[in-house]
């Protein structure tokens, strides 16, 4: 890639590329930064597009930047990849973060509903690497509002999805304590 650059000039056919490079490094600032160019590029990848967006989400999240920045980027990935759950999801833990917690709940079952369903496209999905978080936070929204039988759904779902996450398994006992 180095070599190219060299040779030829860094290009848009880079970008994606070297976004992957300094993601895998932790070098979040600059993978930020090709992440973007690589969203805002004419040139597309076949099935992985989607990744992009999620490593700018990530180097911006460990960046510390804002919620509301994220959300941006969030919502844009959407538009692009309405099919796919993982910008749902991750919008609706952005929107946890803001206390925005009826549209995160909104957001959330639409990622979890996405994922139920059968997979409507080429593009690369990363959920099932998070399905578990996102049914726990899920199981808490419904905690938080009193409804133990989805509470303890979704918990239960995280479980499945992850036997070792202690949040599930302390919010799924929980929600059998409240239950009517």
């Amino acid at each position: 890639l180095q070599a190219d650059i060299a040779a030829h000039g860094e290009g848009p056919q880079h970008y994606h590329y070297l976004a992957d490079c300094y993601f895998g490094f932790k070098d979040y600032e600059k993978a930020l930064h090709y992440a973007q160019l690589a969203i805002d590029s004419p040139v597309q990848t076949i099935g992985v597009d989607s990744d992009m967006y999620h490593e700018a989400i990530e180097s911006m999240r460990q960046l510390k930047q804002p919620d509301a920045a994220m959300l941006a980027v969030a919502e844009r990935a959407i538009k692009r990849f309405p099919q796919l759950p993982d910008f749902y999801a991750e919008k609706g833990m952005i929107l946890c973060g803001l206390q925005r917690l009826a549209e995160a709940r909104t957001a959330l079952e639409k990622a979890v509903g996405l994922a139920e369903a059968p997979l409507r496209t080429q593009e690369s999905t990363y959920f099932a690497n998070a399905a578990d978080i996102v049914y726990c936070r899920l199981g808490q929204l419904y905690a938080q509002a009193g409804e133990a039988a989805l509470a303890r759904e979704a918990f239960a779902k995280a479980l499945r999805q992850n036997r070792y996450n202690r949040e599930a398994l302390a919010g799924w006992v929980a929600a059998g304590s409240f239950e009517s």
